[in-house]
Parts: structure tokens; C-alpha cells; sequence
């Protein structure tokens, strides 16, 4: 073997070692949580570690670090939380300041091959209409279609997948963002894309990643750093804003809106654009092209 070559594998494998050596320290210092709970995930833990059924209090907030929350649709006046996890005995479901307070975090130190992931169940009624706020490190948020419900989500990795709320806003670093239907949305995701069915008013950006909108039918800000824009149908009662930095920018259907649209790099093509409209939609990218009608 070539002599570079072996000086290189030798220093490579004692900066692995190195990296393990000091993971494991943390790990029985218990300085690190380290949990691989997706990696090879095998499905949901059935094991219930708490269950508490309440009458309707103002709000839900749920605190979690590894796991999936599901909100659905349960009795009639009557709002039922379960925990399941299999080995968290960091956990409670309790009512305070007519508040319900949801807390499951996964064991620390404790690294799972093929482990059954942590869940959060909430069943609330169909007409609920005070707000849920969801705080996780790493799972998904999925709901199903409360159309008075307000809901809030802050995350680092995780899908968030709607039926239909009043409203959602969002902060979150990485994964995607699904919706039927939403009277309004607001917030800001690093990497992934955002797509909506029938949205009142749409204000979000994604700095990497598309947003895709079948219909918007009040108000658009949509930002993108990197990613496209593809809208539908527009129909617009106040001014709105979309910009790209590299990305195209693409409406199928708009009317009674006059739209403002430039490209530093890339083609323009507006067809039957109103310049007498009393509202303005104003469209810029620096790299991509703008399409409307």
C-alpha cells in the first residue's frame, strides 16, 4: 500500500476513534442526549405511560423532544391526552392556569436501533376552537380538520400535515408543510417545501424549498431564497408581495389585480395585465422566470 495512503487511513481512523471516545464520555457523564429513535424507527410505541381526559379548557400546549403528535377528533365536549413511550420517565399531562400542559420526552443517553417511537395523542371535538401549541425537538405534528382550531408548531425536524384549521403559524428548520384548508398562515421554515390547497391569507417564507398554493383567495406574501413559487388561482382583495431570489414564479390564474413584476435574470410573461386594478400584486426574482395568466 502506498505510504500516503496509509499515513491518511491512519490519521482517519484516530480522529474516529477520537469522535467516539468523546461521545461516549458525555454519554455516561449524561452531558449527551444522543437518541436514534428515527434510525431504523419500526413504528409507534403502544406502551401508555399516562391518559387524562378533561372538560374544554382554553388552551393545550405539548412539549416534546422525540415524537409524533396527532391531534384528532375524539368525544363531544370532552379533550383526552395519551402518552405513549417505551421508556420516558420524563412525562405528565396536568391542567394549569386553565391550561392543559403536555410533556414526554425520551429517555437520555439511550441510544435506540429499531425502537418503537414516542407518541402524543390528543383527541379533542370537531368544533374546538381555542389554540394548540406544539413544541418539539424532532416529530411530526398531523392533524386532522378542526376548522375553528388555531394552531401553533415550533420545531427543528418535522413534517407538519393538515386537514384544515383556522389558523397555523409555524417555526421550523427542517420538513414540509401540508394543508387542505386554512383561513390564515404565518411563519418561517429553513429547508422544505410548503404546500396549501385553499388559503385566506398566506404570509410564510422558506429559505430552501417551493410553496405551492391551489388558491389563494385574500392576501399573498410568499418568500423564497431558494425554491419556486406556484400559485393556482389568485383572486386577490388586498396588495400582495412574492419574491424569490433563485426560483420561478408562476400563477395560472389571475384576475382584477395588476401586477408589478421584475427579473434581474430571467423572462417575464404577463398576459391581460390591468393596469387599472386597485390592487397591485408585486412579483420580483433575482434569478428565474415570472409567469402570469
Amino acid at each position: 500500500m502506498n505510504k500516503a495512503v496509509t499515513v491518511i487511513l491512519i490519521i482517519l481512523l484516530s480522529l474516529v476513534t477520537i469522535v467516539i471516545t468523546g461521545v461516549f464520555i458525555l454519554l455516561m457523564k449524561g452531558d449527551f442526549n444522543f437518541n436514534f429513535i428515527n434510525f431504523f424507527n419500526i413504528g409507534y410505541s403502544e406502551n401508555l405511560v399516562d391518559s387524562k381526559e378533561y372538560e374544554i379548557i382554553e388552551d393545550i400546549e405539548i412539549n416534546c423532544d422525540v415524537a409524533d403528535v396527532f391531534i384528532e377528533e375524539g368525544n363531544e365536549g370532552k379533550i383526552k391526552v395519551e402518552l405513549y413511550s417505551e421508556d420516558s420517565e420524563d412525562y405528565f399531562i396536568k391542567e394549569e392556569n386553565n391550561k392543559i400542559i403536555v410533556k414526554l420526552n425520551s429517555k437520555k443517553n439511550k441510544i435506540h436501533f429499531g425502537g418503537k417511537q414516542n407518541k402524543v395523542l390528543v383527541t379533542i371535538p370537531k368544533d374546538y376552537e381555542n389554540k394548540i401549541n406544539v413544541k418539539t425537538t424532532t416529530g411530526d405534528t398531523k392533524v386532522q380538520s378542526f376548522a375553528n382550531m388555531k394552531l401553533e408548531v415550533n420545531g427543528t425536524t418535522g413534517d407538519i400535515k393538515i386537514g384544515e384549521v383556522n389558523r397555523l403559524d409555524f417555526e421550523l428548520s427542517t420538513g414540509d408543510i401540508k394543508a387542505d384548508s386554512l383561513n390564515y398562515i404565518s411563519g418561517k421554515l429553513t429547508t422544505g417545501d410548503i404546500k396549501i390547497g385553499n388559503v385566506e391569507e398566506f404570509s410564510a417564507a422558506t429559505s430552501t424549498g417551493d410553496i405551492v398554493i391551489e388558491k389563494v383567495n385574500k392576501r399573498i406574501y410568499a418568500k423564497t431564497t431558494t425554491g419556486d413559487v406556484k400559485i393556482d388561482k389568485a383572486s386577490l382583495s388586498e396588495d400582495s408581495t412574492i419574491k424569490t431570489s433563485t426560483g420561478d414564479v408562476k400563477i395560472e390564474s389571475l384576475e382584477g389585480v395588476y401586477v408589478e413584476a421584475s427579473a434581474n435574470t430571467g423572462d417575464i410573461k404577463i398576459n391581460n395585465n390591468d393596469r387599472h386594478a386597485e390592487k397591485t400584486i408585486t412579483i420580483s426574482t433575482s434569478t428565474g422566470d415570472i409567469k402570469v395568466n
